[in-house]
């Protein structure tokens, strides 16, 4: 218990990573391994050393020692990964001596965490839920920010004055869409351009959040809209 603990969800069991054991071994390890707060590590520069700044969420990693620690080879553990990578668990930034993991959304399922210890004091608290600590930020080449920023422009084509601009928000909306959902990048894409081109839907879907809330209904209009331009043409002739 001194070396504090972290949250695993229900719904995990029903997750692409739970489905294999040693991908679901390596997010484990990844999850240990993560800081639970901000602080500077000493990592090898050379033949010196040099500080890096790790924040909540974020590990050093290295093949060699998770390796040994997973009891895998090196290899091995590197395709698992990059598979969670791929799978949007995580992002790794590398450079020519270490490599940086972070956990995406760390602090959205894991905040409030203390260390050594599984409840939160009255005198903590203020701590944990500080407005000014530091959100997930999603980069503007990211799947997340590129979605919600066609939809913002989209809206802006109509509505020049609009204020709701907040693409980190959106952004965060367009994540759940993705890694809680299922969604594909590509489809968002074509529900966005679907409803913002629909008289009627593009008065009504002005937000990410409320895209995610309409999802099922938008792509369901939308393929019957295709299907009968479909019939139609099959019909009259193109």
């Amino acid at each position: 218990m001194n070396e504090g603990y972290v949250k695993i969800y229900r719904k995990t069991v029903t997750s692409q990573v739970f489905q294999n054991e040693g991908l679901f071994k390596v997010w484990m390890w990844c999850l240990l391994k993560a800081n639970h707060e901000g602080r500077w590590v000493s990592v090898k520069s050379g033949k010196g050393s040099t500080e890096v700044w790790i924040g909540p969420g974020q590990f050093i990693f290295g093949r060699k020692s998770a390796a040994k620690e997973l009891k895998m080879k090196p290899s091995t553990v590197w395709k698992r990964i990059v598979k969670l990578k791929n799978m949007r668990n995580l992002n790794i930034e590398s450079n020519s001596q270490y490599s940086i993991i972070t956990l995406v959304n760390w602090e959205f399922y894991q905040g409030g965490l203390e260390k050594g210890t599984s409840k939160v004091t009255a005198k903590e608290q203020p701590r944990n839920t500080n407005k000014n600590v530091k959100k997930n930020i999603f980069r503007p080449n990211s799947d997340e920010f590129r979605l919600s920023e066609l939809l913002l422009n989209l809206i802006l084509e109509r509505r020049p004055t609009w204020k709701n601009r907040d693409l980190q928000k959106w952004a965060q909306h367009v994540d759940y869409m993705i890694r809680l959902d299922n969604r594909d990048p590509e489809e968002i894409q074509k529900v966005i351009e679907w409803c913002q081109a629909d008289t009627f839907w593009q008065n009504n879907i002005l937000s990410t959040a409320k895209l995610r809330e309409q999802f099922d209904q938008l792509a369901l209009k939308m393929g019957e809209q295709k299907s009968e331009i479909r019939w139609d043409e099959k019909t009259y002739g193109a």
